[in-house]
């Protein structure tokens, strides 16, 4: 199948294509769901599973949002998210984190990271200026995009590390789906690393523990979904509508025929992409907030 039409960045996506993750050696999935949300912990544990999956072995816990009266009590949102954060983060607290806000912060679907990076409460020399204790220094940068610095991400990072030796970095950043439906309220935390500005499709060097040389935590958030995915898609409820016996190689088939560069390169994203980013980079600011214990500091 054509990696680039379908392409997502959500393990639970990648798996539920896969409709086998209980036959495949080397994986394990729990679900925690009520009326609100599901949560979704798939654990990759060989080699093997991940090239069948197409995810590098680690954990991926996911949060989907089903209500919206949920979606819009950050409060509620934020304590789903810390207490599955902190399941990544195991005890006891790291004595320095570095919170990377990725992306581009002009362009909206792109602007996650840096929006979130934007409400994290520092704590590291903050704190001893003003007089206050904190378990653990956090510290915060949006690092911008490599066409605005001229710097990799990854190369910025890998400088403040050098400078200050977090015991971990949270990096934040816009993810691409598969469902449009997931945009702005599915959330992705992972201990395996990302490539900055793949909701983008504008991959860069990935960012991750073996690179940077201290743990590293991945958030991110579906902000965009190919327009090819889409027509997929479409085409997929239709046949399954129509009660038509058709294989994927016939839907891929269809698809083939209308391939087409500018086709190819097109994203969408909602007409609301503003609101929906502010809204869950506000939770997961305040989700990495109560995780470290930094929420009643301003």
């Amino acid at each position: 199948m054509d990696e680039y039409m379908l392409n997502t960045d959500l393990a639970l996506e990648k798996v539920l294509r896969e409709e086998k993750i209980q036959n495949i050696d080397g994986t394990k999935m729990t679900t925690d769901e009520n009326e609100s949300r599901v949560i979704t912990d798939i654990v990759i544990e060989t080699e093997e599973a991940a090239n069948i999956i197409g995810k590098p072995v680690g954990r991926y816990i996911t949060l989907e949002i089903r209500d919206d009266e949920y979606s819009q009590s950050t409060d509620a949102v934020s304590d789903d998210l810390c207490k599955e954060l902190l399941k990544l983060i195991k005890t006891p607290l790291p004595t320095t984190v570095l919170v990377a806000g990725l992306g581009n912060r002009h362009i909206p679907p792109d602007s996650l990271g840096a929006r979130c990076a934007d409400k994290i409460n520092v704590t590291r020399v903050v704190c001893k200026c003003a007089g206050l204790e904190s378990k653990v220094n956090v510290a915060a940068i949006a690092p911008g995009v490599l066409g605005v610095t001229g710097i990799e991400t990854a190369e910025i990072l890998q400088g403040i590390c050098d400078k200050i030796s977090p015991d971990l970095i949270i990096a934040v950043d816009s993810l691409c789906a598969r469902d449009i439906h997931r945009i702005g309220n599915t959330v992705q935390m992972t201990d395996t690393g990302i490539n900055p500005g793949g909701g983008l499709g504008n991959n860069r060097n990935v960012i991750n523990s073996a690179v940077l040389g201290h743990r590293v935590i991945c958030v991110g958030v579906p902000m965009v979904v190919y327009a090819r995915t889409i027509c997929h898609n479409v085409m997929e409820q239709l046949i399954r509508k129509q009660n038509i016996n058709a294989s994927e190689s016939a839907v891929q088939s269809v698809m083939d025929e209308i391939d087409d560069d500018f086709v190819n390169s097109l994203v969408v994203t909602p007409k609301d992409i503003d609101s929906l980013v502010e809204n869950i980079s506000s939770c997961i600011a305040k989700g990495i907030n109560k995780a470290f214990e930094t929420e009643n500091f301003v």
